[in-house]
């Protein structure tokens, strides 16, 4: 039985390993993963995940607008902002809905 379940964490490695390479080659085409990929933190996950839920941005009129999306919404319950989910990415508003310096993401 564990050297089932071993050979099974060995298959999935490998396929989060070619996930990963067609997931790099795809940010390396695209030129706005290549301009997200240079702010700090933001990897070719992070940015063909952007790029897939935001496509150009040109609906986003000012940086800040992007920033109110990437946030969530505003939950008229507690005021609080929920996280904004895309893909399989959570993004997490700094500072209690704030988000001074940038963003945290997490899967």
């Amino acid at each position: 039985m564990l050297g089932d379940l071993y050979a099974d964490l060995l298959r999935l490695e490998e396929r989060i390993r070619q996930a990963t390479k067609e997931i790099e080659a795809i940010a390396d085409r695209e030129d706005v993963a290549r301009r997200l990929m240079t702010i700090p933190g933001i990897g070719a996950l992070g940015a063909t995940a952007l790029l897939a839920a935001i496509g150009n941005g040109l609906q986003f009129r000012k940086a800040r607008h992007l920033t109110a999306w990437c946030n969530g919404k505003l939950d008229g319950v507690t005021g609080r902002t929920q996280p904004a989910r895309f893909g399989g990415l959570v993004v997490v508003p700094h500072n209690d809905g704030v988000a001074e310096s940038g963003m945290a993401c997490s899967t």
